[in-house]
This record gives C-alpha cells, sequence and structure tokens, in this order.
C-alpha cells in the first residue's frame, strides 16, 4: 500500500491512519539540513546548501490543506534515504514561482518510479533527487515547494502509539480514563482480540480490531481504543499489559499502569518540626475550579489530591486547603484563601507567602492571619515574597490565611514555605482567643487557677439566658467557654502529675468533632458569637470548638450569659437536677463534703 511523505514547514501533522495516509512533515522555526517523518521511515538532507532547508513566505494549498512551503533558489540536490523494507513509488516537486503574482499553483516536477527496496536509513548510498533546472528555480527568483514522497512498506508492521498509560482513580477522580492508536500494515486479513488482564474495574473499548486490505481498522476507523480504569476498591500501583496477538511475526503492547485510592485521607497532626515547601510538593500545577473534584470553595486534605507527594518532604496529609484556586501552581506556591494544619504541640511558625498581583495602594496589601488574628506582615506585591519572623501558636487547629488590609475580607495568598518548630517542653498549654468570648476544647489536664484567661461551664439555659460556672483544673476533652483578650497568648500550666481533675458533674456544652451535625429545625443547638448564643443554622463544629446543646429549646433564640458573684461565680443556679446533692464552686459532684461552701438545691450552703 502507497503513503505519501511531504516536506512542508509549520506544524507535524497526520490525518487518520499512519499506514496510507498523508503525513506532514515539518521543518522548524529555524533552518536545518536534515529532516524525518514522525515514524522514522523517511529522512530527507538538503545536500547543497550548508544553511539547511529554509522556511518560505506566503502560502499555497495542497491536498485541500493551507501550507508555508520551503524557499528554493538555484539548483538543489536532496538525498533521500529509508528504513530497510521501503519501496519507493514516486518523487515529485510541487510548487511555483513567487515572482508571478498571478500564477496558480504549477507542477513541475521529475518522478522517480519502480524504485524497488532503498537502502536502509543512513545508508551511504541514498536515493538523490535532483531539482536542477526546474522552471522558475534560478539564481534571480525564488521557488516556493513542497516534496512529495510516495512509498509502501514491504514487511509487516504494528505499531502501538502511546506504548505506555498511567491511570490514577482517586476519590475525587473515580473513574480515569486514556487512549490509544494501533495503527499496521502488510499484515494479515481477519478479526483479532486484544489480550486485556483481569484487574477489578479495566475495561478497553473496542475490544478487537480489523485487519483489511492489509492494515488495521475499526468500526470509527479511528483506530483509537479507550482504555477505563473504574475500580471499587483500593489498589497499589501496578504495572500490566495489554497486547494484540501475533500477526506474521508482529504484535504490539502497551503498558497500563494503574493505582486506586478510594478512600479519603484524614487529617494528621504534626509534633516534631515540619517543612512545607510547595516546591516539593511533587507537581507542577493543580488548578480547582468550579466544576472540578474537590472543587475551588471546597475545604479537603491535600493528600487526596492525586499525584501530590505525601511523605517526610511534603506532609500533605497533615495540611488542610480550603477555598484554593491552586493547590500547586508553577511547582512553587499554593494559591488561595486558607491552609491549616494541627500540632499536639505549641510552637513557632515561619511562613513565606506573598499577595496574588502587584497592587498599587497600601490599602490593597494582603495580611497574614494566623488563627483569626492579622499578624505583623503584611505583602502588596507578587513579585517579592515575604518571611515572617517566627510567630507563636497553640496546640490544636493552625489557620493561615489572606486578610484584606482595606475592609478584612478573606483574600488569596500565595503560600512557598510554611516551617512549624515545636516549643521546647512547655509547663503548659498555649491558647490564644481568636475573640473575648471564645469556646475550646481541652487537649490536656491543665489548670485555670492562677491563669488570667477565664474559664467556664454551662450550667443551666432558660429564656433568661445561659447561666455559667467558673472552673479551674478540668481533664482534657473538657468543652469551656473561655473569656480574654483576643489575641492575646496565654500559657495555661498543667494539672499536678498527682491529681486528675474531675469533668464537671453538669455541662450542656459539647465539644466539636467536624462530621456530627447540628443545627437545624429538630435539634436545640447554640452556637457561640460576639458573646452570646444564637440558634445553630445546620452544620458542623470544627475539632477544638464546642457548641450548646438542649433537650429543649428555650423560647427565645438568643441567649445572654449569665455569671455568678465575684465570690462563688454562681447565683441562683441549679446545678443537677437530684435534691441533697453537693456541688463545689465548679459545678462537680461532692459525694462526702468536709467543711467549705457548697451548692445544694441550687442554694450556698457552709458546713462547719
Amino acid at each position: 500500500m502507497k503513503k505519501l511523505f511531504t516536506l512542508l514547514t509549520l506544524a507535524l501533522m497526520s490525518i487518520g491512519s499512519a499506514w496510507g495516509e498523508t503525513v506532514v512533515l515539518s521543518t522548524p522555526e529555524s533552518s536545518m539540513a536534515t529532516y524525518s517523518d514522525a515514524s522514522g521511515i523517511i529522512t530527507i538532507t538538503d545536500a547543497t546548501s550548508k544553511t539547511g532547508i529554509q522556511v518560505g513566505s506566503g502560502s499555497f494549498t495542497y491536498d485541500d490543506k493551507s501550507y508555508t512551503p520551503m524557499k528554493l533558489s538555484g539548483s538543489r540536490q536532496f538525498n533521500l534515504s529509508y528504513k530497510e523494507g521501503a519501496s519507493i513509488t514516486k518523487v515529485t516537486l510541487i510548487g511555483t514561482s513567487n515572482n508571478d503574482k498571478e500564477a496558480t499553483l504549477g507542477v513541475s516536477s521529475k518522478d522517480r518510479t519502480s524504485l524497488g527496496t532503498l537502502p536502509a536509513k543512513g545508508s551511504e548510498k541514498p536515493l538523490i533527487v535532483d531539482i536542477t533546472g526546474v522552471e522558475g528555480l534560478n539564481a534571480s527568483a525564488q521557488f516556493l515547494a513542497v516534496i512529495v514522497v510516495e512509498y509502501s512498506l514491504t514487511t509487516p508492521n504494528l505499531t502501538v502509539s502511546p506504548s505506555s498509560l498511567t491511570l490514577a482513580a482517586t476519590v475525587y477522580s473515580p473513574k480515569a480514563s486514556e487512549t490509544f492508536t494501533l495503527t499496521g500494515s502488510n499484515l494479515t486479513d481477519g478479526t483479532y482480540s486484544l489480550t486485556i488482564p483481569s484487574i477489578d474495574g479495566l475495561s478497553v473499548s473496542p475490544a478487537s480490531f480489523t485487519v483489511s486490505g492489509g492494515k488495521v481498522v475499526t468500526t470509527d476507523d479511528a483506530n483509537v481504543f479507550t482504555v477505563t480504569y473504574e475500580p471499587k476498591t483500593d489498589a497499589d500501583e501496578e504495572t500490566v499489559r495489554i497486547s494484540t496477538p501475533t500477526i506474521k511475526s508482529v504484535s504490539a503492547v502497551v503498558a497500563i499502569t494503574y493505582s486506586a485510592n478510594l478512600t479519603l485521607d484524614e487529617q494528621v497532626s504534626v509534633s516534631e518540626e515540619t517543612t512545607w515547601d510547595w516546591s516539593n510538593a511533587g507537581v507542577k500545577d493543580i488548578e480547582l475550579t468550579d466544576d472540578t473534584s474537590p472543587s475551588k470553595v471546597d475545604e479537603f486534605v491535600m493528600s487526596n489530591l492525586s499525584g501530590v507527594t505525601n511523605d517526610a518532604t511534603f506532609n500533605s496529609q497533615a495540611l488542610v486547603l480550603k477555598k484554593v484556586q491552586y493547590p500547586v501552581r508553577d511547582g512553587k506556591y499554593m494559591q488561595g484563601n486558607q491552609v491549616s494544619f494541627k500540632t499536639s504541640v505549641a510552637g513557632t511558625i515561619v511562613v513565606e507567602f506573598s499577595n496574588t498581583g502587584n497592587r498599587e495602594i497600601e490599602e490593597e496589601n494582603r495580611y497574614l492571619n494566623v488563627n483569626g488574628v492579622n499578624s505583623d506582615f503584611k505583602s502588596l506585591y507578587s513579585k517579592e515574597t515575604v518571611t515572617t519572623d517566627p510567630i507563636a501558636v497553640p496546640a490544636g487547629d493552625v489557620v493561615l490565611k489572606g486578610v484584606l488590609e482595606k475592609d478584612g475580607s478573606d483574600q488569596f495568598l500565595r503560600f512557598y514555605k510554611i516551617i512549624f518548630t515545636p516549643s521546647e517542653e512547655s509547663d503548659g498549654v498555649v491558647i490564644t482567643p481568636a475573640t473575648e468570648y471564645s469556646t475550646y476544647v481541652t487537649t490536656d489536664n491543665i489548670d485555670f487557677t492562677d491563669s488570667e484567661l477565664k474559664a467556664y461551664v454551662a450550667v443551666r439555659a432558660t429564656s433568661a439566658g445561659v447561666a455559667l460556672v467558673e472552673v479551674a483544673d478540668v481533664p482534657a476533652g473538657t468543652p469551656l467557654i473561655l473569656i480574654g483578650t483576643k489575641g492575646k497568648t496565654y500559657e495555661v500550666p498543667f494539672a499536678a502529675a498527682t491529681h486528675v481533675p474531675e469533668s464537671p458533674s453538669v455541662n450542656l456544652l459539647k465539644a466539636g468533632d467536624g462530621t456530627t451535625t447540628i443545627g437545624g429545625d429538630s435539634n436545640y443547638d447554640y452556637v457561640l458569637k460576639d458573646g452570646k448564643f444564637y440558634r445553630a443554622n445546620e452544620g458542623t463544629v470544627a475539632v477544638g470548638k464546642a457548641y450548646l446543646h438542649l433537650d429543649a429549646a428555650p423560647e427565645a433564640h438568643e441567649l445572654t450569659l449569665i455569671f455568678g458573684d465575684d465570690v462563688t461565680g454562681i447565683q441562683n443556679v441549679k446545678v443537677g437536677t437530684e435534691d441533697n446533692v453537693y456541688y463545689d464552686l465548679q459545678g462537680r459532684r461532692v459525694l462526702y463534703p468536709k467543711k467549705g461552701l457548697y451548692i445544694v438545691n441550687g442554694k450556698k450552703v457552709i458546713l462547719k
């Protein structure tokens, strides 16, 4: 069967099957002396000029396509060499003189027919095409032309492209697919089935092909095969092969590397020094849109993104991203509003960041905000990164985001690097309230007795408000209301090692777990905001934060906080529902009361 080989300029383009169809061999933008077609079967060399084949100006149409041709002048010789087994049937020069403005596409050719089998590619005896004397090709005029070579192959050939595919199924992309093409010539006619390995979720369409007239054809004549991987379970990375049967001593194989991670990674906490440098993230670009999964407004653990590194060089499973357009961009940074991590110990962070564009006025500065408080560091220009001094962070969630100086709105930043360094062994827990009134869930047994940061539990709620009782030493896992200075860092000491604090006997506060849904019409849940409790809309409460849960709803949708007198912290508050039960001033039940002040049936009682 015949094939056309055309030397042109501009782009390499193959239309239809690579066998028996026109292949366009391009010249690059700069001139070169030697060119090969995509399959490497034909090589053409300009044997006359040291400067190589020149790119011509203008264009003309050949085979219903517009091309920029070669620029030729004077006499030329081209050496054509071929792979072993190729048979040349015709070499034609087609073109027109560029100084004849009215000329239509003319044909001047020197045909070479019945040439038989030619030497192998690189042979010292290539075919010489001599175009000396072609009309219009002289020293005073240029000739714009293409060279068309028709050839056929006498040996059987079966080729797959590309020869390897990678298919990764993830939570966000549970179905992966890629394509390959199968081409061939001089084969035995018939219908053949692909050998497809038995892998959960792996399929190929079509699963067979036909050889007709010696060449490969499919039902749509496109010779395109789609490999789909849609597994039901996780799978470690493995490589298998899809292959054709052997036809006239030749066969083709495509390697399929597959993996499946269909289980969402949960965020892990860090306790040792950790560096997140986005140049080590393992991929160059990941862009999220409204239509991707996750989308650019979702909150997700970064390791769930396909291809992202998750090891000691870049612990992506410790990072949670939210409102992010580029989890990785240019292999250098993350561009988005918020990134957070969780630490089991207090420490410091150093952050390298920048604005997302080059702004003009100071009000367009964007602050680095840490746990709801603007740091002292801001950026006006994207081309200049800012590296912070060490910023103290408490144990628990560390949330970093961009905030616009002008109006305090959330804005994107470019995060290049985050370095967390744990503090040396501490005598307590570092807490930095984001607001004057905040909720908190203890991570250790701690004692607020001598702290300026005050802690309370909620013991009763009516339409008049929520009664709070101040507490001192509390065990780990206790949900609290804290009252302190916004943005101030407090170190609350650990409880004495010899003393295990008891949980408050009554506490209407519940710890958030990040997943349990609260609020809605059927729940009596309240969230704290600006020093008051408000009926919660349906949603979740973050780990480390607390909410108010009631068994019945008061008439009010807004509940104020009620504090006791300066001595006891309790005023007309009934702790518990049993009669004649003793409670201390922290609201804890006392089984064997001794001398002191207690609450019994909602009244203060002094035992002497």
